[in-house]
C-alpha cells in the first residue's frame, strides 16, 4: 500500500511538473495580473451592496466565489466576482467558504440576503 502511495505521489508530481501545464498556469497569472482590477473596477461600478445586504464601503473588495485556484479559467467571469465590505470578506474566508454552495451556506447562517448574486 505504502508502494501504491509513493507511485500516486509520483503521478501527481508529474502533473503538477509538466512543462506545457506550468506554461498554461503562467499565461493565466499573466493575464489575471493585467485584466483582474478593470473586472474588480467594473463589478463594484455595477453594484450598491455587499452580498450581507449592507451598502458598500468606499474600499469595497470582490469576492471569487469559486477560488482562482480550483477554477482559474472563472478569475475573470464578472458572475464568479461578489462585491463585498472588507469585514464581512474576511468573514467568508474565515468560514473557508470557497465554493458556491459554501458562500450560500455561510449566508444562510449569517442571515445576508446576498442581495448580489
Amino acid at each position: 500500500q505504502l508502494d501504491r502511495l509513493r507511485d500516486a505521489e509520483q503521478c501527481l508530481n508529474a502533473v503538477r511538473d509538466a512543462p506545457e501545464l506550468e506554461n498554461r498556469r503562467l499565461k493565466l497569472e499573466a493575464r489575471n495580473r493585467k485584466e483582474m482590477p478593470g473586472v474588480k473596477r467594473q463589478v463594484l461600478k455595477n453594484s450598491d451592496t455587499c452580498i450581507s445586504g449592507e451598502s458598500l464601503q468606499s474600499n469595497a473588495e470582490v469576492h471569487h466565489v469559486n477560488r482562482v485556484a480550483d477554477s482559474p479559467d472563472l478569475s475573470l467571469d464578472p458572475n464568479n466576482l461578489k462585491p463585498v465590505n472588507p469585514k464581512i470578506h474576511d468573514q467568508i474566508h474565515a468560514a473557508e467558504a470557497h465554493t458556491p454552495e459554501a458562500l450560500a451556506k455561510l449566508a444562510e447562517q449569517r442571515g445576508w440576503p446576498m442581495s448580489s448574486q
